[in-house]
């Protein structure tokens, strides 16, 4: 299954549509657990856009095994959520009025860690559905 830039747009704007959705409606400081399914999205729009870049720029010359593939996957996908919990705790450290008004920021390190586990739980989603897919295409 190739993954098609049509695709990676689709994820993005399905999770920017929860975030506004959510801070319009002021679901981030309830107890609903609104940031969680936008980082599973994450992670799978993380393990797209690896793959998409991969097929683009013959990253994987060869049929990699799949221990090589799905571990530089799910690496890829961990270190994207890594970056992303960084760059949210800068911006609250450094610009703390604007990370208040877009609602990024991890306040604490259990939060950020919850986070990026929902993002690499959102890239073995996302090896898992292709791997399935490409299963059963090949009957």
């Amino acid at each position: 299954m190739k993954t098609k830039f049509f695709h990676l747009i689709m994820v993005f704007l399905i999770i920017l549509s929860i975030h506004i959705f959510a801070v319009f409606y002021d679901l981030y400081s309830g107890e609903v657990l609104i940031d969680i399914p936008q980082h599973l999205l994450g992670g799978l729009f993380l393990a797209m856009i690896f793959v998409y870049t991969a097929q683009r720029h013959d990253y994987f010359s060869s049929k990699p095994s799949s221990f090589l593939f799905i571990f530089s996957v799910l690496s890829f996908a961990l270190l994207g959520s890594f970056v992303w919990e960084i760059f949210e705790f800068l911006l609250w450290i450094s610009l703390p009025d604007l990370s208040e008004q877009l609602k990024w920021y991890s306040p604490d390190i259990l939060d950020a860690l919850s986070d990026m586990a929902a993002g690499l739980l959102g890239s073995v989603s996302f090896v898992v559905i292709t791997s399935i897919i490409k299963k059963r295409k090949k009957f």
